[in-house]
C-alpha cells in the first residue's frame, strides 16, 4: 500500500537502502497497489462461480415436489420485487414459488418463507419442475433485462398459454416484453411514480375515486 512508500523514503533517508534494491522494492510497491484490485474481482468471480456451482449440486431437484402444483405464482428472480410480491400473494393467501440463483439470498430467506428454491430460470427444466404448466402467473421480476427478455421469449414459445408477468427496465422494454408475450409489464419506476402521484393528489384534497381514475388513465398512457 501507499505506507511502502513512506517507509522506503523513511529508509532512504537513514541510509538503511538505496540505490537499485531501493528502485526495486517501490516498483514492487507500485505493481502490487496496481494488481491488488484486480485480483481481488478476480478473486470474486471465481468464488462467485464456485459458491454458483455448490449450490446448483446442493439444491439440484429440489422442485422436483412441486411438479404436480396447480393455480400457483412462479416467481422469477428473489430479489427486492419478488421479496414484495410474495409478501403480498403470502398475505392474500395464494400459493407461490420463488427461483433465484444467488444461493446467499436463498439461505437467507428459506427459513423465512418455504417456497424458495435454488434455480435459473432460464433453464426450461427448472421451470417444468415448479410446475409451469398449472401455473396461474408467471412473474419475472429481475433486475436483468436482457434476462428478463429471454425468459419471456422462451416461456411464451414453450407455453403460450401461460400468463406472464414482467418487470421491465422502461418504456421501450416494457412494449417490446408484452410483443413477446407478457400480458402485463411496466417499468418499475413508472409505478413508484404513479404511486407518489396517487399519495400526492389524495393529500391534494382529491377524492379516492377520483384518484385512482386519473392514475389508472396515466398508467395506460405510460404503457403506451
Amino acid at each position: 500500500g501507499e505506507f511502502a512508500f513512506v517507509i522506503m523514503a523513511a529508509a532512504g533517508s537513514l541510509g538503511l537502502i538505496g540505490g537499485a534494491l531501493e528502485q526495486q522494492v517501490l516498483l514492487i510497491a507500485g505493481l502490487s497497489m496496481l494488481l491488488t484490485p484486480l485480483v481481488v474481482q478476480a478473486a470474486r468471480r471465481v468464488s462467485g462461480m464456485i459458491e454458483h456451482r455448490q449450490a446448483e449440486a446442493r439444491h439440484a431437484g429440489q422442485p422436483d415436489d412441486f411438479g404436480d402444483w396447480a393455480d400457483h405464482v412462479i416467481i422469477a428472480g428473489y430479489g427486492r420485487v419478488g421479496q414484495t410480491l410474495a409478501k403480498v400473494l403470502e398475505s392474500a393467501g395464494l400459493s407461490f414459488l420463488a427461483l433465484d440463483t444467488d444461493a446467499g439470498l436463498i439461505g437467507r430467506e428459506k427459513d423465512k418463507r418455504g417456497h424458495i428454491f435454488f434455480g435459473d430460470a432460464l433453464r426450461m427444466e427448472i421451470l417444468v419442475k415448479a410446475g409451469i404448466e398449472r401455473a396461474a402467473v408467471v412473474a419475472v421480476t429481475m433486475n436483468d433485462a436482457r434476462a428478463v427478455t429471454k425468459i419471456v421469449r422462451e416461456i411464451h414459445r414453450r407455453w403460450p398459454e401461460v400468463l406472464i408477468h414482467a418487470r421491465a427496465r422502461d418504456s421501450e422494454h416494457a412494449r417490446s416484453l408484452r410483443e413477446l408475450g407478457a400480458v402485463y409489464s411496466t417499468p418499475e419506476a413508472i409505478e413508484a411514480s404513479l404511486q407518489l402521484a396517487a399519495n400526492v393528489l389524495v393529500d391534494a384534497g382529491v377524492n379516492a375515486e377520483t384518484t385512482e381514475r386519473k392514475i389508472a388513465d396515466q398508467r395506460l398512457q405510460e404503457n403506451g
